[in-house]
């Protein structure tokens, strides 16, 4: 894989040839390098570069979006349609149910009141007046020996007897009393017992807390100190390479000017046998310099003439607009109070042929009320 990764890559990409050994390596440079080439292709086109993606393939997706979303609304609208009618169908199906039940329950209620008399109904049983009246004595061989038995309880004094169970059932009473007040006070005792253990509890819980405040924050201190020594750590290294970077750009500027070529009074030789040919140029001559930088400033005049021209000519179509929009102006107040000249006419004529319409009027009002006879 490492000779097949280097004989691919070998004629276009030497510099990878150390790295052949690595094709995970090499396959992440080479993505990254398709990537960037990709880039620059795309900003040396300027319609992509100012307009983005071509708008038929954005056009397409939205179409394809709203599609989608068109399918999406149409199946969530059958769903919706679905279990609506379904709903309703639940729905009849409930009110038909209670119809029947209801229907059911009227025609019980409707029979029973046309068809069976009060006697004659299941409960009557448990509300007739009549039946100890109509039900038959018991006989002896019904009610059994124990009937001629007679107990010891019916010779008792009915008032010591009363006495007795009042007592009983006072002597009753205290003792659920006094097992009351022995509950009550043992539930007190209970949470009494609660309240201090739960007392305790806070105050071994706020310590705990306060600990582990206190360890949390010498923890941020020691961090942070282990922040500023790594902080001046990597500070001196940056200065040391600021002070590498500066002593190579030291020692290069010294090499350059230390440079023998640089002391070389010839700055290019002609060929003795080829006219006009040049053997060995290594800068331009300072008469030459001098021509270069005069003809660089008579552009920058040129461009300079050629701008101030433009602005007066700017200047003086600027003023000949300016001039011909007065002159539109003015023509335009004079149209303006031509025309108002007019309407005032034309209204004072409408004011003077109302007055005399109105003369007219009324004296035509006064002949027509008037009962001399004009001739």
């Amino acid at each position: 894989m490492a000779m097949a990764a280097s004989s691919s890559t070998g004629a276009l990409h030497a510099d990878l040839e150390p790295l052949a050994h690595n094709t995970d390596l090499v396959n992440k440079i080479m993505r990254k390098r398709q990537d960037e080439m990709s880039r620059r292709t795309k900003l040396l086109d300027p319609r992509t570069r100012m307009h983005g993606v071509n708008h038929k393939v954005l056009d397409e997706q939205i179409a394809a979006k709203q599609a989608q979303a068109q399918t999406d609304a149409d199946e969530e609208r059958y769903h919706h349609d679905g279990q609506l009618l379904q709903d309703q169908v639940l729905a009849v199906v409930d009110q038909e149910k209670q119809e029947a039940a209801r229907a059911r329950h009227r025609d019980v209620v409707d029979f029973s009141l046309t068809n069976c008399r009060r006697e004659q109904r299941r409960e009557f049983a448990l509300s007739d007046p009549n039946q100890l009246r109509n039900s038959a004595p018991p006989r002896d061989d019904e009610l059994g020996p124990s009937s001629f038995i007679n107990f010891p309880s019916s010779n008792i004094d009915p008032v010591a007897r009363k006495k007795a169970d009042q007592q009983a059932t006072r002597e009753y009473l205290f003792a659920q009393m006094a097992d009351k007040q022995a509950r009550a006070q043992a539930e007190m005792d209970f949470e009494r017992k609660h309240a201090e253990e739960e007392m305790k509890s806070n105050q071994i819980r706020q310590h705990i807390q306060y600990m582990e405040h206190v360890e949390a924050k010498q923890e941020k201190c020691d961090e942070a100190a282990d922040n500023r020594m790594m902080a001046e750590v990597h500070h001196q290294r940056r200065q040391m390479k600021v002070e590498r970077e500066v002593n190579a750009t030291a020692k290069h500027v010294d090499n350059l000017m230390s440079d023998p070529r640089m002391a070389e009074d010839v700055c290019w030789e002609m060929s003795r046998n080829v006219p006009g040919k040049l053997i060995n140029f290594k800068r331009l001559s300072p008469e030459e310099q001098q021509d270069c930088l005069n003809m660089n400033a008579n552009i920058v005049l040129d461009k300079m003439v050629a701008q101030d021209a433009e602005l007066e000519e700017q200047t003086e179509e600027a003023h000949r607009v300016k001039t011909q929009m007065s002159v539109q102006s003015a023509l335009e107040d004079r149209k303006q109070l031509a025309l108002m000249a007019q309407r005032n006419a034309m209204v004072e004529h409408n004011k003077r042929m109302a007055q005399e319409k109105k003369a007219r009027d009324t004296q035509e009002r006064q002949a027509h009320k008037s009962f001399d006879i004009v001739a």
